[in-house]
């Protein structure tokens, strides 16, 4: 007769180890939900709304850029406060953002933000291009009126081509997705507001600022062939000669810092948007699929 009291056999080391994984993923996940969506809108809402003031209350509301700098802390402020009602629909605070009218709010809320967002960078960018490499032009294309002109453009332009997401986007019972009538419209759309609200503006931000370090190094060739002439030849060039050549180079710490800038912009724009996107597009890819795997 068989022994009754033998023992289950033992479990895999790798199932074991994949059930430790599966349990640290989810623990990250949820302090992630629970505490990084929070601290980052507050901080991120804190530091935007300084900017905003900064640029408004001192003389620099008298400059361009701090017109586009201060309506991107604008922008960028809104996507972050649609980071909220996911959230607290996931903390079981409440659940209006799976109602009917609100979904669809949050969701072109958030796509039109982050579509502005991305196109304000381009035009800061293209100021920031003329004012480097073409000083002489500075005064008379980089006005606070064009740049007003130039934002109202892209906010009009940001409402318009993401009002689909209003049809597309649907509540249902206990989420926000997009109405599985219309996934086949919603893909399209996903890959177009990639390209425009991403692909684009990156590759436009990665030339422009390529162009302006060529620029400022062939403007540091020039001084310094400028300054070994003036030293060799000191008595024909005299004061108002090294005058007349400082006037006619910028500031090479000036134009360090303007590109310094510019990579730390389109840096972040790079860091903090790709794995948004990438997922976005994934999560298109699955949904399809899925879709397709049920007829």
């Amino acid at each position: 007769m068989a022994s009754q009291n033998s023992t289950a056999p033992a479990a895999p080391a790798n199932v074991i180890q994949n059930n430790v994984f599966d349990v640290v993923v989810e623990l990250m996940a949820t302090s992630l939900t629970t505490y990084y969506t929070p601290l980052l809108v507050l901080l991120g809402s804190i530091g935007n709304i300084i900017s905003i003031y900064v640029f408004y209350a001192t003389k620099l509301r008298l400059q361009s850029t701090s017109v586009y700098l201060s309506v991107l802390a604008v922008s960028d402020t809104l996507f972050l406060l649609n980071l909220l009602p996911p959230w607290l629909l996931a903390m079981g605070i409440t659940d209006f953002f799976h109602r009917k009218g609100f979904c669809q709010i949050i969701v072109y809320g958030s796509y039109t933000s982050c579509c502005l967002s991305a196109w304000l960078v381009v035009a800061f960018t293209i100021e920031r291009f003329v004012a480097v490499l073409y000083p002489l032009r500075r005064n008379s294309m980089c006005t606070v009126a064009r740049a007003r002109f130039i934002i109202g453009l892209l906010v009009f332009s940001s409402i318009l081509v993401n009002l689909p997401l209003i049809q597309l986007a649907s509540s249902s019972i206990n989420d926000c997705n997009i109405d599985l009538n219309y996934m086949e419209h919603a893909a399209r759309f996903n890959l177009a507001d990639t390209l425009v609200s991403f692909s684009f503006p990156l590759g436009i931000i990665v030339f422009l600022n390529a162009w302006i370090t060529v620029g400022v190094y062939r403007l540091e060739c020039e001084r310094r062939a400028l300054q070994a002439e003036q030293a060799a030849c000191p008595a024909e060039s005299g004061s108002s000669g090294r005058q007349a050549g400082a006037r006619a180079l910028p500031p090479l710490r000036s134009q360090h810092r303007v590109t310094r800038m510019l990579l730390i912009v389109s840096t972040v724009f790079v860091v903090l948007n790709l794995p948004a996107y990438t997922m976005r597009l994934l999560a298109y890819a699955y949904d399809m699929v899925s879709l397709l795997n049920n007829f």
